[in-house]
């Protein structure tokens, strides 16, 4: 008779041991999530690109084939997506709804030697760019640290021309991309309206690229680099992290000190590929 009572005590679960497993099974939930979540992420993202390489060759298509305009060869492209819910161009801008599987924005724009870019309003879609900016980064640094005696930066510049291969228009606007570089402190890597001109206008920087975060950032005002000394570089990332101001120089004495607004800006991407 003991036996059997103790037995019966025995047959049910405590308090303790019905936590422990419904724990257990929310930490299994929340993995599935992250598993089943990241493969939607990837396939959306995937799917994604895939359908902007596709609009790209049907534009280009058309363009061989008719020499149509980009208003009118783009519109031809995209007859052939029936996913498209909305396509509006205006100049040499259109922006497009409906393609991307996760439900981004396409923002289509034509450089002046006719290459179309396309960029994705979801985060993450476009990272590919970003990488090639990081990598163009990489080479402008290693050509940098390979220079013998004072390092150039028209050469440095002259680099970045030939990798980006022309200008980029971005909200209706062309760009140059840049470099500036003072002795054997890293170059900096930026965007600027002004074309490749002698003259402190050439290193007027509209647009900034930040190596250690790989994103571009806007900056208001715009950014003199001739009238900055020692490590502008480092420099002007302090002014995007910290909110430091910019400190220029005039016969190597203080002149001015001035707060920069920064505003990232992840549709920037000027070695778009």
């Amino acid at each position: 008779m003991e036996n059997r009572k103790r037995y019966e005590k025995c047959k049910a679960f405590t308090l303790v041991e019905i936590l422990i497993v419904v724990i257990i099974i929310g930490i299994l939930a929340g993995l599935m999530a992250l598993i089943f979540g990241s493969s939607t992420e990837t396939a959306e993202r995937t799917a994604c690109r895939g359908d902007r390489r596709t609009i790209k060759s049907a534009y280009y298509v058309e363009r061989a084939e008719s020499g149509k305009t980009f208003k009118d060869s783009l519109e031809e492209a995209m007859e052939r997506f029936t996913k498209v819910k909305n396509l509006n161009v205006t100049g040499d801008t259109a922006v497009c709804t409906g393609v991307c599987h996760a439900g981004g924005i396409y923002t289509i724009t034509t450089t002046s030697d006719d290459k179309l870019l396309i960029s994705c309003s979801i985060e993450g879609h476009d990272e590919e760019k970003m990488d090639r900016t990081k990598t163009i980064y990489g080479q402008v640094v290693d050509a940098h640290t390979g220079m013998s005696g004072w390092p150039s930066g028209n050469a440095l510049m002259e680099l970045v021309k030939e990798l980006l291969d022309g200008d980029y228009i971005y909200d209706g606007k062309e760009y140059y991309t840049k470099v500036d570089v003072k002795g054997k402190n890293p170059p900096l890597l930026y965007a600027s309206e002004q074309k490749y001109t002698n003259g402190t206008n050439r290193f007027k920087a509209d647009y900034v690229y930040n190596s250690e975060t790989d994103k571009w950032y806007k900056c208001y005002p715009s950014i003199s680099t001739s009238s900055m000394l020692g490590d502008i570089r480092q420099q002007i990332y302090d002014s995007i992290n910290k909110g430091s101001e910019i400190i220029y120089y005039k016969d190597n004495k203080e002149s001015e000190r001035k707060d920069i607004t920064w505003t990232e800006v992840s549709d920037f991407v000027p070695f778009l590929k």
